[in-house]
């Protein structure tokens, strides 16, 4: 099978600097969240909106895509984050019960693991050979998306560092393929997306998964409702106003509102 580039971004937890906000890339983001793409595209996509650079680099769908998986989560919730209360709150349902209550939690402030060593290549020694494989990253994620039952040995030889590590893996059992898919998990970063808490009717431990691309982002209609508020007011087509700086929009709908006395 054809090789990926094999190089995984070397930063676990990067710097970043946002895109100015627009309502195009509000657009873009929430049309995307909605969209059939499957979860690593959507994650891919809003980022290249979102960011305009990480760890100095433009941050374009091939530097989002060489991040590792939990390495894009993170930055995926510190985005979310920017559209959020500091403070947020999530409704679950106790799984005993049933009964649904609220937690409070800082969506950019969830814990994260210790940076692996080695980072971002992972060696693993067998009886064969030593091998070289890259951290999965974001690449690799969204073909495994498109192609849900690759093998675990298709999988090893999408990370491995070289073309001659790929070949390599190729003569190795099912169990050494698995001791080396499980060295390589254990090697990848991981943001924490639940949260713990205890449900205040029944006592019972209740665990939240918490996902931004269900919540998070704005609806593709209130972006929308911006413009047919502001087209109608100044007669400003949908390209200037989705491409004004959402702040600048928001003032701009706020004294229209203010004028007409709606709400």
């Amino acid at each position: 099978m054809a090789l990926r580039d094999p190089k995984t971004h070397p930063s676990v937890w990067p710097s970043f600097e946002l895109a100015q906000a627009t309502g195009g890339m509000e657009l873009g983001v929430s049309e995307t969240a909605t969209s059939s793409l499957t979860r690593p595209e959507k994650v891919s996509a809003i980022l290249a909106h979102c960011l305009a650079r990480i760890d100095g680099l433009d941050a374009t769908l091939g530097v989002v895509r060489s991040l590792s998986v939990g390495t894009r989560e993170w930055i995926l919730q510190q985005v979310a984050a920017q559209c959020r209360p500091t403070q947020d709150w999530h409704e679950v349902q106790c799984p005993t019960c049933t009964n649904r209550f609220d937690i409070s939690f800082d969506l950019a402030d969830l814990p994260r693991a210790g940076i692996p060593d080695g980072f971002p290549v992972v060696r693993v020694e067998t009886d064969l050979s030593a091998f070289d494989l890259a951290v999965p990253n974001g690449a690799t994620e969204e073909k495994l998306a498109r192609h849900p039952v690759m093998s675990t040995l298709a999988f090893l030889q999408d990370c491995a560092v070289t073309p001659e590590t790929a070949t390599q893996l190729a003569v190795l059992s099912s169990e050494e393929l698995d001791e080396i898919d499980n060295a390589l998990d254990e090697a990848t970063p991981e943001p924490a997306d639940t949260i713990g808490s205890t449900c205040p009717d029944c006592g019972s431990e209740v665990t939240a998964r918490i996902e931004p691309l269900s919540y998070a982002f704005p609806a593709p209609m209130r972006v929308l409702q911006d413009v047919h508020r502001l087209s109608s007011a100044y007669h400003w087509s949908e390209a200037e106003v989705l491409a004004m700086p959402t702040q600048r929009r928001l003032t701009y709908v706020k004294m229209v509102s203010a004028s007409t006395g709606a709400a």
